[in-house]
């Protein structure tokens, strides 16, 4: 029996054909389909395959190894802090770094990008749409355990590896959407919570990606004022980056 739809995906599925997408699983026949990815935007060439971090996307006793090693570098001398702060991934000691994403990596592979890529790669056969980029799209949903820009300093470091011959690591995502709707998002400036879209191209020269990411935030936040009836505000034009939001 499949798994019912989080919060996240029953808005954004409904999003996706409102705006002409179509959900993969409609298109697909026979008993035992091979995996597919959520979403095809067939005049666009895009496959998209949606990821939510849920409350039991870490294991249960995850803050315990967090603040084991987080103590383990204080002992080290790899950090400094006085009181409670709050530690971002991207500002640690490479050593700090390279230990975090270590402890949260084989979860965040195996669950987002392998699965996201090898659902990608099948949908692209089935659909015969070899040319087709791969985009995968995440959000929270009930786990905070990583900041929105931690999240993303993962994702994109991962995706800078590559295999032994060389070539790209889960070469099918071809580029990454983090966005909030169930767990909103606080910035020091603004006063109310807020919703936030994150769109990045695996290659900075992928025009396509960039251009069709772009235009989805467009039409996503007018999905979004439609659905609420209020004015929500495009982040990207006020300035405000990816690490200065916090969500809890």
């Amino acid at each position: 029996m499949a798994a019912a739809n989080t919060k996240v995906e029953e808005v954004f599925n409904d999003f996706v054909l409102k705006i002409g997408g179509q959900l993969v699983a409609s298109l697909l026949t026979g008993n035992n389909p091979p995996p597919n990815a959520d979403y095809y935007f067939r005049d666009s060439g895009i496959i998209g395959e949606l990821k939510c971090l849920q409350v039991d996307s870490f294991s249960a006793n995850y803050a315990i190894k967090v603040q084991r090693i987080f103590d383990n570098w204080i002992q080290r001398r790899l950090l400094v802090v006085y009181g409670r702060v709050q530690v971002s991934l991207s500002q640690l000691n490479p050593i700090c770094q390279k230990e975090w994403m270590d402890l949260i990596g084989n979860s965040l592979q195996k669950r987002f990008l392998e699965h996201a890529n090898r659902q990608i790669k099948e949908t692209k056969k089935t659909l015969q749409a070899d040319t087709a980029k791969g985009i995968l799209f995440v959000s929270s949903d009930g786990n905070s355990s990583l900041q929105p820009y931690d999240l993303m300093f993962f994702l994109d470091r991962t995706l800078k590896k590559k295999k032994k011959d060389g070539s790209l690591l889960y070469s099918n995502i071809d580029g990454i959407v983090y966005f909030s709707w169930t767990m909103p998002g606080y910035h020091a400036s603004i006063p109310q919570p807020i919703l936030f879209w994150f769109g990045v191209p695996r290659d900075p020269n992928d025009i396509k990606t960039r251009e069709f990411m772009d235009r989805l935030e467009s039409l996503w936040f007018e999905f979004l004022c439609t659905l609420t009836g209020q004015r929500i505000p495009r982040l990207v034009q006020k300035g405000i980056k990816l690490q200065d939001i916090k969500i809890s």
